[in-house]
């Protein structure tokens, strides 16, 4: 750029006599320019280069995002769809304890009738098993109270034939 520079400004002297240079200089500024123009030309080449690159990055890029994206709205797609499918799992599961509350409530009411009818079915053969041991209290007295009179009729039938007995025995008085 300062060779550039240098160039420039000795085509802007304002004075003819100073423009008049020798061959020497002109051959150097020639090859100065020519220098520059490869630089230029070089540039040119690095600058298409470079953009050809910068499209072929964006193309690439533009192709990986668009990749991204498509990648991302499919996995949203199964993430709501799992979403669903767990919500719908979820309202099954409430349903299901919803039902089974239900039904242990209902247990719990048939073990509270089993229960009182089974304490009510306890009283009574406790009250059946307390007249039963009465009633074999009772007949066991009424057995020994029949074989007191057993014994006693018997007593009183031995008795009866022995005064028969005398009394058949004894002469009659006429």
């Amino acid at each position: 750029q300062k060779s550039l520079q240098q160039v420039v400004a000795t085509t802007t002297l304002s004075d003819p006599a100073e423009r008049n240079l020798s061959d020497e200089s002109k051959r150097q500024y020639q090859v100065q320019l020519q220098r520059l123009h490869q630089q230029l030309s070089t540039k040119k080449q690095e600058v298409l280069t470079l953009r050809t690159v910068l499209q072929a990055q964006r193309s690439t890029s533009a192709s990986a995002l668009e990749r991204q994206r498509t990648t991302l709205e499919r996995q949203q797609r199964v993430a709501a769809q799992q979403v669903e499918q767990l919500m719908l799992e979820v309202k099954r599961l409430k349903k299901e304890i919803a039902e089974n509350a239900s039904f242990r409530s209902m247990f719990a009411g048939r073990c509270e009738e089993y229960i009182s009818k089974l304490s009510a079915q306890e009283r009574k053969y406790k009250a059946v098993a307390d007249e039963n041991i009465l009633l074999e209290d009772l007949l066991r007295r009424a057995v020994q109270q029949k074989v007191v009179l057993t014994e006693r009729l018997e007593e009183f039938e031995i008795e009866r034939e022995q005064s028969a007995t005398l009394v058949s025995l004894k002469p009659t008085k006429v």
